[in-house]
């Protein structure tokens, strides 16, 4: 856990009152006292609740009625370790952190703020410490109440549906759709005759008309706002583009390589990121609020299912995106959990 954390907790009024324990700061108001401990490991449980007994007594001691207690656990990225995840279903009043995206985790059964203190660590800035005044400034920022701020926002995907919406409309304005739509297709016969394999990734920001792209970047934009905070921007991107080319593969493959039939939209990529959030849940146990594993794996059987009874529709692109998207998230929580094995026996 980086310092500039505790500096910034500092600067918002705490204090490391045990010269022992650096990484516990206390905050003291009225009859009110706030104590918030922070690091990358933990002890057990019982030690954890142990501690705050002894400290809630020892403040009562000194005439504070209320005592309050937070418990946050840090981790470079948003691949947690499974002891902090048993901590979070264990204990209350526990968050976990994401340092290289500067986000709170609050989990479902953990308290969506405490003290002001999710506004406070995610306006940490990357840099160096930065002055009492600045850090406030960049508090006021934080949009929709300290869930987006500049280390979370969603880039990727506002970028990703920006030139989707581009792909769209400036062809048509300057008259040259079907052009573009010829051009850029997902068609066998010109993969395979012409070797014009650049049609993979083309096809994947082409639509058919509006309410084509506006049906698909309105669940870019959904889903993506959950898979791209959580596995980070770069991965995210990956993501995307391996489960959109995936998805042109497999129609191919399933007939399309002969068929002289077009396709395009970016709905192969599109459910890659359901595959993505899929597996995320399913091997991580991420509890991400207001999404749980049940709704995720009705969407994505519904949706799969849609697609066979709508006409038109490429459902092969649809799966194959799917099944990349499993597989990407999968190989990156293989790397994450080898990384954080490969760190603890250090």
């Amino acid at each position: 856990m980086n310092q500039r954390y505790v500096q910034a907790l500092v600067q918002y009024g705490y204090a490391p009152e045990f010269p022992d324990k650096p990484n516990m700061l206390v905050r003291k108001q009225g009859n009110e006292c706030y104590i918030v401990m922070m690091g990358n490991y933990v002890s057990s449980t019982e030690d954890i609740i142990l501690r705050r007994e002894e400290l809630t007594r020892f403040y009562h001691e000194q005439g504070y009625l209320y005592v309050y207690h937070l418990l946050v656990l840090f981790h470079r990225d948003a691949m947690f370790l499974e002891e902090q995840l048993e901590q979070v279903e264990r204990i209350r009043n526990v968050w976990l952190f994401a340092e290289d995206q500067n986000r709170v985790f609050q989990y479902e059964n953990q308290p969506i703020d405490f003290d002001g203190l999710c506004q406070v660590l995610e306006s940490v800035p990357s840099g160096q410490h930065a002055s009492a005044n600045g850090f406030l400034d960049r508090s006021k920022r934080l949009i929709g109440n300290g869930y987006f701020s500049r280390a979370t926002f969603p880039y990727v995907t506002v970028t990703l549906a920006l030139l989707n919406i581009l792909c769209y409309f400036i062809p048509i304005l300057t008259g040259y759709n079907e052009t573009v739509l010829t051009m850029g297709a997902l068609w066998g016969p010109g993969i395979i005759e012409r070797g014009e394999w650049y049609r993979l990734l083309s096809s994947m920001f082409l639509h058919a008309d509006f309410r084509h792209i506006s049906n698909n970047m309105i669940s870019l934009l959904l889903l993506g706002n959950v898979l791209e905070p959580m596995i980070g921007k770069w991965k995210y991107l990956c993501l995307y583009i391996v489960s959109g080319i995936a998805g042109g593969l497999l129609s191919l493959l399933t007939g399309g390589f002969y068929d002289n039939t077009m396709s395009i939209g970016a709905s192969g990529a599109i459910f890659g990121i359901m595959g993505g959030i899929l597996i995320s849940k399913i091997v991580m146990r991420d509890k991400l609020p207001g999404i749980s594993l049940g709704w995720m794996i009705w969407m994505c059987i519904s949706s799969i299912i849609d697609g066979f009874q709508t006409e038109g529709i490429d459902n092969a692109g649809h799966i194959g995106g799917f099944i990349g998207g499993l597989v990407m998230g999968g190989l990156f929580i293989w790397y994450q959990k080898c990384t954080n094995s490969g760190r603890k026996n250090e």
